[in-house]
């Protein structure tokens, strides 16, 4: 078994009521950079697992016949295959560009303006959005083109495809994450 399993089951925080002794591990303030790092870790599986998928959905659609034809050769499916890469490629540029602001460990620039944005936790927080959207389009385009055999356990995508919703959704839904940044990058709406 090469990846955790049952990766949600880790309790972050014992939260029980017993009685007993407490360790601190740390202040509250170390928490979120190390949060920070996990979103980074994160994002950085959640592109292996695109990759995955589309290395998967490429060669079962090029030995897949239909019609006397290989699945890929129809347009289709070239295009629900071709802009994969733009998600890989982004998503692993941001990645790294969210490594190595966390890496500094000093405060960087947030303005949206600009385009530029060197803040280590807002880079972190649009990694993790930006690869649990593409790891999820890539493991449902490649899943649809295996069909039926994609959710059989003989198929690898089926573990991908239960993988990049899983692992994104450990922490929080991306969902919660997104909003968050919003707030960070525009300011919060009034109501």
């Amino acid at each position: 078994m090469t990846g955790p399993r049952n990766h949600a089951s880790a309790p972050l925080a014992d939260r029980s009521a017993r009685t007993g002794d407490r360790t601190v591990l740390g202040p509250a303030s170390a928490f979120q950079p190390v949060i920070d790092r996990w979103k980074v870790l994160t994002a950085a599986a959640l592109v292996g697992i695109a990759e995955a998928a589309q290395k998967l959905g490429v060669e079962y659609v090029m030995e897949r016949e239909q019609f006397g034809v290989p699945v890929g050769s129809f347009q289709a499916v070239q295009h629900g295959l071709a802009d994969l890469p733009v998600l890989i490629d982004g998503g692993r540029l941001l990645t790294h560009k969210a490594a190595w602001a966390l890496g500094r460990e000093e405060d960087g620039i947030l303005d949206w303006r600009a385009n530029d944005i060197t803040d280590g936790s807002a880079l972190a927080a649009m990694a993790f959005v930006f690869t649990s959207d593409g790891a999820a389009v890539a493991t449902d385009r490649s899943l649809h083109y295996h069909g039926g055999y994609g959710f059989a356990e003989e198929y690898d995508i089926q573990l991908y495809y239960r993988r990049a919703r899983g692992w994104s959704l450990v922490l929080d839904d991306p969902t919660n994450e997104c909003l968050a940044l919003a707030d960070r990058l525009y300011g919060p709406v009034e109501n």
